[in-house]
């Protein structure tokens, strides 16, 4: 499950579904409260890795997000297609790569989900306008 964002950043690039972390609320809150507000659906959630990515735009540090990556399964719920933040879209591993407007680094981080560990995944992304050109593995750890 993947959402098309309709706002910046990341402006038409299919990406996970996230959030920000508010104060008071756990990982696990968040990461919940996100999937039901974005999707209406709910589900169990395995703890898998972290991801920590420095995206450099035009050749300047333009954001840094340290990442919770779950894998979530169980879906149950009416799930909603779109939302103001996103039109949600469900795709195999195959099509995802197949799309033009694709996170860069989203095969590490399927990579995370798929592994027996814990991982922790540094990454450094590319972007020429609000393209994704490119991803560098700094660091990928399974513990």
């Amino acid at each position: 499950l993947f959402q098309k964002r309709l706002k910046r950043p990341f402006k038409g690039v299919l990406i996970p579904i996230g959030a920000k972390i508010k104060s008071g609320e756990s990982i696990f809150e968040t990461a919940q409260k996100k999937l039901l507000e974005d999707t209406a659906l709910s589900g169990e959630f395995e703890y898998k890795g972290i991801v920590d990515v420095r995206t450099y735009k035009d050749g300047e540090l333009f954001l840094h997000h340290v990442l919770n990556v779950f894998k979530i399964t169980g879906l149950k719920g009416d799930y909603t297609k779109k939302t103001d933040k996103g039109e949600n879209v469900w795709l195999s591993e195959k099509e995802y790569f197949e799309e033009d407007n694709i996170l860069s680094g989203m095969k590490d981080h399927l990579d995370i989900i798929k592994c027996e560990s814990f991982m922790f995944l540094e990454l450094e992304s590319y972007m020429e306008g609000e393209k994704f050109v490119g991803v560098k593995v700094v660091r990928k750890i399974e513990f």
